[in-house]
């Protein structure tokens, strides 16, 4: 009887949880990423999209250039790189960014702190989320992008400009 209490608190617990990286089938989640590595950074922006029963995703640098894309199955156990730059696209690179991206996705908000030794993930105060892989001295900064939608349009961020008006005192 006390072990299905304990399942059952468990399971009710698991429930309370979040994912830290929200995907959204709707729309375009994205994220401004800052990725620093022993020698190399990258800048740029990371988005992702519920398509097809799998989230996809793609992270590109300031210049609009593609560094990779990847496929994340729903339970979010299973990574698959497509589309790696030439950079990155060694056996021994794809495969540190596939478990980091792995467990960057699979990480909630009951147990991010607890991922392992060589991993360490933490939410800022912004709301942002570090990820340092210590093993291989990689840092990921994921800052969430704000809504499109929800802010202000194009217009309202321009500053007003008055237009010339010839003073007729002077002709």
């Amino acid at each position: 009887m006390i072990s299905i209490l304990v399942l059952g608190a468990q399971v009710s617990k698991a429930q309370d949880c979040e994912y830290l990286m929200q995907v959204d089938s709707v729309k375009l989640s994205s994220y401004r990423l800052q990725l620093q590595a022993r020698d190399a950074s990258i800048d740029g922006m990371c988005v992702v999209k519920v398509v097809d029963g799998s989230i996809k995703g793609m992270i590109v640098n300031d210049f609009g250039i593609k560094a990779l894309a990847f496929t994340i199955s729903l339970d979010r156990k299973k990574v698959k790189l497509h589309d790696v730059m030439p950079m990155l696209d060694h056996w021994y690179i794809k495969r540190v960014i596939k478990n980091d991206l792995k467990q960057l996705f699979r990480a909630t908000t009951c147990d991010y702190a607890t991922l392992g030794k060589k991993t360490e993930i933490e939410v800022q105060e912004d709301g942002s989320i570090k990820m340092t892989n210590s093993k291989y001295h990689i840092e990921y900064l994921f800052i969430k992008a704000p809504d499109a939608q929800a802010g202000h349009s194009r217009q309202d961020q321009e500053p007003e400009i008055e237009p010339f008006i010839e003073d007729e005192a002077a002709e």
